[in-house]
């Protein structure tokens, strides 16, 4: 589907714009306000689980303890984390920008059925993902041990911090950013560099490499193009959430570098890092990534081109939001 820019609402809302600003300057502060957060929220949160009286209490909620208070911490870290980015994408809208909150508005049309198809795509995706690498004999999976799982309770507060991080970045990258681009520089430089800007913020973590920082590109062409067609991003937003809750707490791997602790439900091994399974930095600097992302855009491509005919166009201009 090749959607104009009057027929999609990511990219109407440029439309209303007062403020023109340099696109490397805006892609900077994408960066900035997803990276600042992140880093200043961790004294903050030692603080705020140090003072909670709740050690005992938290504890009561799971037979498997020593879980729990992790999954909550990593729960309070990311609704503390997104709660600021969220406040400084808000004033540079509305008082820089002077936009309101244009950006930000996701159409209730279909919404909760949009949202929820994202989650069991990034379910499924990552577990092909999975499923790839261990036919690949380079890794080994098993059910997680007591002291490793956590039970219900811990991954469910995974969930509900990952359920909080990942609209908070594909608000940023493909609700702002994308939009905030496209209106002035067309669709396909838009998404190369919002996706960059995406994919440069994580040029902190741990063990990231050039094919780390390619697959993440990849991964924000994905999104882009996904948020495009649907003219929203609430698919994007549930793909993001289970994407990484799936690779985290369900098979225990890291998380563009990352190893978070708060329970899992299987332990999924490498035997040996290769360039298929990405070593410590986690599947995202692998091959096996680089071919079901590159894959995932090239269905995206095929789809929107067999549906790009003026009925289809004209019925999608005609959604209520």
């Amino acid at each position: 589907m090749q959607t104009s820019c009057s027929n999609n609402d990511i990219i109407k809302v440029e439309k209303k714009a007062t403020f023109y600003t340099w696109w490397l300057l805006i892609s900077l502060l994408a960066t900035l306000f997803t990276l600042l957060p992140v880093y200043s929220s961790i004294p903050l949160i030692y603080k705020l689980l140090r003072d909670l009286p709740a050690g005992e209490a938290i504890a009561n909620l799971s037979h498997r303890p020593e879980t729990i208070p992790a999954a909550l911490g990593f729960t309070l870290y990311w609704l503390i984390a997104s709660c600021s980015t969220f406040l400084m994408l808000w004033i540079w809208v509305c008082i820089v920008e002077r936009r309101g909150l244009w950006p930000f508005r996701l159409p209730r049309w279909q919404a909760l059925r949009t949202y929820l198809q994202g989650l069991l795509l990034g379910v499924v995706l990552m577990s092909v993902i999975v499923c790839i690498l261990l036919s690949s004999s380079t890794a080994t999976l098993q059910l997680a041990g007591s002291a490793e799982g956590g039970g219900v309770v811990a991954l469910l507060f995974t969930l509900l911090g990952w359920m909080v991080q990942g609209p908070k970045e594909e608000i940023v990258y493909r609700g702002w950013l994308l939009s905030r681009l496209t209106g002035r520089y067309g669709r396909w430089f838009s998404i190369l560099m919002s996706s960059l800007a995406f994919a440069l913020a994580h040029i902190l973590n741990p063990h990231v490499n050039l094919l780390a920082l390619f697959n993440l590109t990849l991964f924000g062409v994905l999104c882009a193009l996904c948020a495009l067609a649907d003219g929203n991003i609430w698919r994007v937003a549930g793909l993001h959430t289970t994407w990484n809750w799936m690779q985290g707490h369900i098979f225990a791997l890291p998380v563009s570098g990352v190893q978070y602790h708060g329970g899992n439900l299987f332990l999924f091994q490498n035997t040996y890092a290769t360039l298929l399974n990405g070593g410590e930095f986690g599947p995202e600097g692998g091959l096996v990534v680089t071919l079901v992302l590159v894959l995932g855009i090239s269905l995206i491509c095929l789809r929107q081109q067999a549906l790009a005919t003026p009925e289809f166009l004209a019925k999608r201009a005609t959604q209520p939001l």
